[in-house]
């Protein structure tokens, strides 16, 4: 077997494909030297000898075949690598990576199966390979022209070349070190090709960022000033912690520069925390590859569903350990809690990010909105905590909607957008309720109605009285507002916070308390937590309905289980007192309530049983302006004869207009008392036939005659 005939060098020598040429013309050396070996050993890989002396008799062409005499393709090779420098790719891996010419070679073997078929038939001629043609330890050696012990510091774990993930030992353990197979990473072969996409294990919990200039209202000033320091004196890691409405990628992404990326990997997507560890890692390996920051988070993600310490250090260690022998890539790390200093070292930097200021948010519309006709309004919707990626979607979701309606973008344009880019994890934990009530459809009496929009004065009005004119209590309380509306069923304490929400501008959430509750001790809490912290971002309302149900009042410890309930009920009553949405209880029994949440509580409302004024309003609002009505309709009449809550009265007023419709009439007073008679059976009431007799023979007469309901 006869070594092939270098090919020729190419005129101009250096074509612009200067990637693709240059790993051509390393595989080109690199075949060369295997057929060389090849045939040294007479299709045997040669034996290398530890002894200094001079090569035995029938072994003189064995160093040769080692070190093979320069040809025109590694003159080429060499000339090139001279002239472009550190712009090749191949010289790029080695300098991500800390590899010397050696590993690079012994990298360069093993990938040439996957790079170029023929290695593959070329390999399997080797002793101890396997059927599929792989590179071993001891292959990749003698073609660098080493012993083969020399495979151990090659391809030991702790190495360059396995450490940064570049390829990895397949095979059975007992095959042995030197004979087991090596499989190159595919993400690495496929840089060295021209691919430039993100390795598929990260997909979808990784993306890259484009690092804007410094966006207005990214966060707190000093915040970006810190990571920016840490940037310029070569910090290595860095943990942020994360206060609410803080927006470290946005931080970190600023602070990189215009042009540059950030490698940003959720990890809250990456899966469960026990199969994570091939992700992280493959996470490290492409920020050392692109020689961009990694920024991950959050750092709570990592924890197990049982809180497995153990699970979490592991996956820590993944993340903060060097993966490479080269260019560290900076890491960033955030998450809402301080950091675990039982955690694997290395140590970060550590760095607060507060929560921006209403100054903030109001820049950072103000900019996105730049251009448009709601600019000059920036501060009417710096009270929507977006994160500025969000924001800006929003606004362009805004102005597309105007442009294909060829008209200019207006309030409800934004709104609608708003609604659509925000709180998308919320809506796993709750039932989001686009609200279409609104102040003007609540019947109330006046004290109540007092209480429900000084609540809205508040909501609105909360970061300039909390934050700039800092009349909060403490630093443990949060800028949130919550309130309590009490009463009997039906009374109108749901539909007064969808009015509140209307008012807002946001929607409603609807706390599912079948997500929530969980049998598993610590998994309620953990759940509440995830709601309280997504809704704290949400433009809206968080409402819980049937409050007695998690606030329940504590209770003596008898049993494990009443001190667990006792220690839920602690939770959250520290977890609301750092609120920093809107959110509102509702509850039929208010003793049920544990005292200690009045004291967190700024809104206290009951909501009493309509009276008969109040009742007549309802009537004619439940029955709306479009269903048709009899002229003789006496809505007087019902509404003091029969005391119904509002919810009730909604429930006849949708009976009556189908019996009406069934007759295809306009509604009757008959119809509403045989509603009535119906709700009366359903709620369990006493029904007296000869009360609601009498007020159908009192009704006016119709063109037909309505039947009376199956007693």
């Amino acid at each position: 077997m006869s070594a092939p005939d270098h090919p020729a060098v190419p005129a101009p020598w250096w074509p612009p494909e200067a990637d693709a040429r240059h790993l051509q013309a390393r595989l080109l050396v690199l075949e060369t030297r295997v057929r060389q070996l090849l045939d040294a050993g007479h299709d045997r890989a040669p034996r290398f000898s530890l002894d200094p002396s001079p090569a035995r008799p029938g072994e003189a062409n064995v160093e040769n075949a080692a070190h093979p005499p320069r040809g025109p393709m590694e003159e080429w090779a060499d000339r090139a690598e001279r002239e472009e420098g550190g712009a090749l790719r191949l010289h790029r891996l080695q300098r991500a990576f800390g590899l010397d010419g050696t590993e690079l070679d012994a990298w360069i073997a093993a990938a040439a199966p996957h790079l170029d078929c023929r290695f593959a038939a070329l390999y399997r001629e080797f002793e101890g390979v396997g059927p599929f043609g792989h590179a071993t330890p001891a292959l990749t050696a003698r073609l660098a022209g080493l012993p083969d012990t020399a495979a151990y510091a090659l391809w030991g774990a702790t190495a360059p070349l396995r450490a940064g993930g570049l390829a990895d030992l397949t095979g059975p353990s007992e095959t042995g070190f030197l004979a087991r197979p090596l499989l190159p990473a595919h993400r690495i072969v496929a840089f060295t090709t021209g691919d430039d996409q993100l390795d598929d294990a990260l997909l979808p919990a990784a993306r890259l960022v484009e690092a804007p200039l410094v966006v207005p209202g990214v966060c707190a000033e000093h915040t970006v000033r810190q990571l920016a320091a840490a940037a310029a004196a070569s910090v290595p890691f860095v943990y942020v912690r994360q206060h609410p409405g803080a927006h470290v990628l946005e931080a970190a992404a600023a602070t990189a520069g215009g042009g540059h990326r950030v490698l940003h990997l959720d990890l809250g997507r990456t899966g469960p925390p026990e199969d994570a560890a091939p992700v992280l890692a493959a996470a490290r390996r492409e920020a050392h590859l692109r020689g961009c920051p990694l920024i991950a988070g959050p750092v709570e993600a990592l924890d197990t569903s049982h809180d497995d310490t153990r699970t979490r250090h592991e996956l820590l260690r993944v993340l903060t350990s060097p993966a490479a022998h080269g260019t560290p890539a900076p890491l960033i790390l955030f998450g809402s809690k301080p950091w675990d200093h039982s955690a694997p070292d290395p140590a970060p930097l550590r760095i607060d990010a507060p929560s921006p200021t209403a100054e903030d948010r109001r820049r950072l519309w103000e900019h996105r909105l730049a251009g448009t006709p709601l600019a000059q309004r920036a501060h009417t919707w710096a009270r929507f905590p977006l994160p500025p990626r969000q924001a800006g979607q929003a606004v362009t979701s805004a102005v597309h909607r105007a442009r294909v309606e060829a008209r200019p973008v207006t309030d409800a344009d934004l709104r609608t957008a708003i609604r659509a880019h925000t709180a998308p994890e919320l809506e796993h934990l709750a039932r989001r309720i686009v609200p279409a009530a609104t102040l003007d459809d609540l019947v109330l009496p006046p004290g109540p109605r007092a209480e429900v929009e000084h609540l809205l004065v508040r909501a609105r009005h909360r970061d300039l009285v909390l934050g700039t004119w800092r009349m909060s209590p403490g630093n443990a309380r949060g800028h949130g507002v919550v309130a309590l509306f009490s009463g009997p069923s039906g009374t109108g304490k749901t539909l007064a916070a969808e009015a509140l929400a209307h008012a807002l501008g946001g929607d409603l959430y609807v706390v599912n308390l079948a997500t929530v509750v969980d049998k598993y001790i610590g998994e309620t809490e953990k759940n509440l937590d995830r709601v309280l912290t997504h809704a704290a971002h949400a433009p809206g309302v968080l409402l819980f309905d049937e409050a007695d149900a998690l606030f329940s009042r504590r209770s003596a410890v008898k049993d494990a289980h009443d001190r667990h309930a006792n220690t839920q009920t602690a939770h959250l009553l520290q977890r609301l007192e750092a609120f920093e949405g809107v959110a509102v209880l509702t509850t039929n029994l208010t003793g049920n309530i544990d005292d200690a949440f009045t004291r967190r509580l700024d809104s206290i409302t009951h909501f009493p049983l309509p009276d008969a004024v109040q009742r007549r309003t309802l009537w004619h609002v439940c029955l709306g302006p479009h269903a048709p009505r009899s002229p003789a309709l006496d809505l007087d009449r019902v509404a003091a004869a029969f005391p119904l809550a509002g919810g009730s009265i909604r429930s006849c007023a949708v009976s009556a207009a189908y019996r009406a419709a069934d007759r295809d009439a306009p509604v009757t007073t008959r119809d509403l008392v045989d509603a009535i008679e119906t709700e009366y059976r359903k709620l369990g009431r006493l029904v007296d036939a000869d009360t609601f007799d009498a007020h159908r023979a009192a009704a006016a007469p119709t063109a037909g005659p309505a039947p009376a309901p199956a007693r």
